[in-house]
């Protein structure tokens, strides 16, 4: 099938998603968030698996980036201070 072939969205749920997890009214819901392009002729709704396709690029979430460790120097002297007096008060 030709990836530009206007399918019904009632019909193109089950090609595009064949293993579930998308209905109609979840494409229904991404035409309205503008990320499918649909296509209404004669009061039916329409789409293009290379439309669907589209809307996956434009749903794909960026990975978090990871905080970058952070030291704190004055805790950290503050730690090794109490661990010398420790030791030379003979409590550690």
């Amino acid at each position: 099938m030709d990836p530009n072939t206007p399918i019904r969205l009632k019909d193109i749920v089950a090609l595009a998603f064949p293993l579930g997890g998308m209905t109609l009214s979840g494409l229904r819901c991404e035409a309205r968030k503008g990320r499918l392009t649909i296509l209404r002729v004669a009061n039916k709704d329409y789409t293009t698996l290379n439309h669907i396709k589209a809307m996956m690029e434009r749903c794909v979430v960026p990975p978090v980036p990871q905080p970058k460790a952070f030291i704190d120097k004055s805790s950290s002297r503050e730690a090794a201070m109490m661990i010398a007096k420790a030791v030379r008060d003979g409590t550690l």
